[in-house]
């Protein structure tokens, strides 16, 4: 999977939203953020969890839950959201630095 691509999350409705440079791709791990309903989640913090439309369904990203799996798991993406790249490096910076 590439950056910003995302792919199912079982057994919890949602998916992972691989963030992650492609710098790195030789790592045996990927970053990786849920991506939850977001009916079912907790109030958001604007900057640092961002909701995106996907299949007509909001979604919030849930960066501080950031994790990392196995890049051996085969992956495959069922869309992406490279058109957010500037919202979702921002949630990046608000988890890390506090922008």
């Amino acid at each position: 999977m590439a950056r910003f691509d995302y792919d199912t999350h079982r057994p919890i409705a949602g998916y992972f939203l691989d963030v992650q440079s492609p710098l790195h791709a030789n790592l045996k791990t990927r970053a990786v953020v849920p991506l939850m309903p977001l009916i079912t989640s907790a109030a958001p913090v604007k900057r640092l969890h961002p909701i995106f439309t996907i299949a007509g369904t909001k979604f919030l990203m849930h960066m501080h839950l950031l994790g990392a799996m196995p890049a051996r798991e085969p992956r495959t993406p069922v869309g992406t959201l490279r058109e957010h790249h500037d919202n979702i490096v921002a949630a990046l910076g608000a988890l890390f630095l506090g922008d």
